[in-house]
């Protein structure tokens, strides 16, 4: 029996060598059989990977431009907006030729007006110069103001009104110039121009006012001599009623007249 066993279990053993030897050359065959399918499955593989990348190689730049240029199409909206704003500083800094235009017209006429005005002062200083030359012996309110005048023969007509003034100068004295220009003010704002009247001419052609006898006193309605001028009469309805004069020695001034204006109520 034990032979029997010793001889039984070297064939155990054998068996088992066998099987080990096909398990390993089944083991090689299928690796190598793995190995020249994944061989194969790597050629194939490296072989689809090349043409992937080739293609990939030929595709990307036309993305790449694709994704540059809508790139650049979305950027090109800022662009315009940029440029729509830049030109706002522009366009404040930059004169407008119409401003200019309109700048140069009113300069034009500011210098005309001074022009003008500038004449006119240096004619009224001449005038007013003049009357110093001929040492005041011309009336300012005929001949600066055209205001109306009357003389004896005339003062009926002068006086048939509702309001008449007449006023007696006594010319030759810078005082008595200066009294008829602040009596023009006066005319002007109280609108008498078409109610004043300036006694002209020599007074001893009618006789003297000084005289209540003569035809010259009697025209004027005077009831006593006057003696000291200048002098405003003020007559109503043809007749009268204020003889403005200075009782002082001072001389006659625009108030007096506007004194008489406001006892009677006539207003400016």
């Amino acid at each position: 029996m034990e032979e029997e066993k010793k001889k039984t279990t070297p064939r155990k053993t054998t068996a088992k060598k066998n099987t080990t030897k096909k398990t390993t050359s089944n083991a090689k065959k299928t690796t190598t059989k793995k190995t020249t399918s994944t061989g194969t499955k790597k050629k194939s593989t490296t072989t689809s990977a090349r043409k992937s990348t080739g293609t990939k190689k030929t595709a990307t730049p036309k993305k790449k431009v694709e994704v540059t240029k809508e790139v650049e199409k979305v950027k090109e909206p800022k662009i315009e907006t940029e440029k729509k704003v830049t030109p706002v500083p522009t366009k404040a800094t930059t004169p407008d030729p119409k401003v200019i235009t309109t700048l140069q017209i009113v300069a034009i006429i500011l210098m005309v007006i001074l022009v003008i005005a500038a004449t006119a002062k240096i004619f009224y200083d001449y005038q007013e110069s003049s009357f110093e030359r001929n040492g005041y012996q011309e009336s300012y309110l005929i001949k600066k103001e055209n205001v109306a005048t009357t003389q004896c023969g005339q003062i009926a007509s002068a006086i048939n009104r509702d309001q008449a003034f007449i006023y007696i100068p006594n010319l030759g004295t810078e005082e008595e110039f200066e009294l008829e220009k602040s009596l023009s003010k006066v005319i002007k704002d109280y609108h008498l121009e078409d109610d004043f009247y300036v006694l002209s001419g020599v007074a001893h052609n009618c006789g003297e006012i000084s005289d209540v006898t003569s035809e010259f006193s009697k025209e004027l309605q005077l009831t006593s001599g006057i003696t000291k001028t200048p002098v405003i009469l003020f007559y109503r309805n043809g007749k009268l009623t204020e003889v403005i004069e200075r009782e002082d020695e001072a001389m006659l001034t625009d108030g007096d007249l506007v004194k008489v204006l406001d006892i009677y109520e006539i207003k400016p």
